[in-house]
């Protein structure tokens, strides 16, 4: 299903297990979250630890995305669930982004599935 929503760039549904790090002494800490969908703009992460509030995160990607790791912001949440906007990027981060992002997209529609999440959990983003 395809919503309509204020989205400049494809997402694709994926079930990736990301880590999270920050280096906030409030929170300072090291978890495993599951990536649930990744667009150029931002990621669904699902997590049943607490993800902290208005604090830059550091999320890496597994070895299947070049290991890649970018900084993320939560700006919403809704259960387990967490939509974090990508903030800062460097152009080669942008690039396997844009390359794995596609990859996973075009999989989808040869193997006749739909790119974009939906479902039980929230289509945010």
């Amino acid at each position: 299903m395809v919503t309509a929503e204020k989205r400049g760039f494809i997402r694709v549904a994926v079930d990736l297990l990301v880590t999270i790090e920050t280096c906030d002494s409030k929170s300072a800490g090291r978890w495993t979250a599951k990536a649930v969908n990744v667009s150029l703009d931002g990621v669904l992460l699902g997590s049943l630890a607490d993800v902290p509030a208005n604090t830059p995160l550091l999320l890496r990607f597994p070895a299947e995305w070049d290991n890649i790791a970018v900084q993320v912001a939560p700006v919403w949440r809704e259960g387990a669930f967490y939509g974090c906007k990508f903030l800062e990027a460097t152009p080669e981060t942008r690039a396997v982004l844009d390359r794995t992002i596609y990859q996973h997209w075009r999989r989808s529609i040869r193997e006749g599935s739909l790119p974009i999440s939906s479902g039980s959990v929230p289509a945010k983003s």
